[in-house]
């Protein structure tokens, strides 16, 4: 129902890493590395060679600077372990709390109500901090926050605050008005129900 998931482009910290003789930092190099090989998980000599990095950069890089970027695999047959980046990363706690159509809207009036696809909300949300209420990581939980947004804003007690423009693309109806419901910052018993309801629906086959 969604297009392509997409790498999330993960910003450099102050405190990251130090710029190289090129210009761009270890972090920017090892993440354009990944890139133009489509993030396969690789040995930490390919990732050097490949980015050209030293170790010591790297080591830092990976174990304690940006730590929350990389993911690690094991290599079958071999004590070595794989690296690769992880997908959208929270980069703040923003929308840590907030409830799926609360995000949505917000996104949508940051944006000035242009309509937007739901799998650029669902990005956008997980990387200020949304997570809904299941343990998903990187397109995992890109994939379910799409979902769940999408069943948010086709129907149920906040459906009628969004209209859909084109297939999974959606905008609010009245951006000016209060959103339906009691409240749009706190969960009620009907709207626990409603998330419920679409968790399973979004869970079955």
């Amino acid at each position: 129902m969604f297009g392509d998931l997409v790498l999330d482009r993960a910003d450099d910290t102050p405190a990251a890493s130090s710029q190289t003789e090129d210009g761009r930092s270890v972090f920017e190099k090892v993440r354009q590395y990944f890139e133009s090989f489509g993030n396969k998980p690789s040995t930490t000599t390919e990732i050097r060679k490949g980015a050209g990095v030293n170790r010591g950069a790297l080591s830092n890089l990976i174990y304690t600077t940006h730590t929350r970027y990389f993911a690690s695999y094991d290599q079958p047959g071999t004590t070595r372990r794989l690296w690769a980046l992880r997908t959208a990363v929270a980069e703040s706690e923003e929308f840590a709390k907030l409830p799926a159509h609360e995000c949505c809207r917000r996104l949508l009036m940051d944006r000035g109500n242009v309509p937007a696809h739901v799998l650029t909300l669902a990005k956008e949300a997980v990387r200020r901090g949304y997570r809904g209420k299941g343990k998903n990581e990187g397109d995992a939980l890109v994939w379910v926050t799409a979902k769940s947004f999408w069943a948010r804003m086709s129907a149920g007690p906040f459906g009628r605050d969004f209209e859909q423009t084109e297939p999974n693309v959606f905008r609010l109806k009245n951006p000016g008005e209060t959103p339906a419901g009691k409240s749009s910052l706190f969960r009620d018993d009907d709207e626990e129900l409603a998330e419920d309801t679409a968790d399973h629906a979004e869970e079955t086959p």
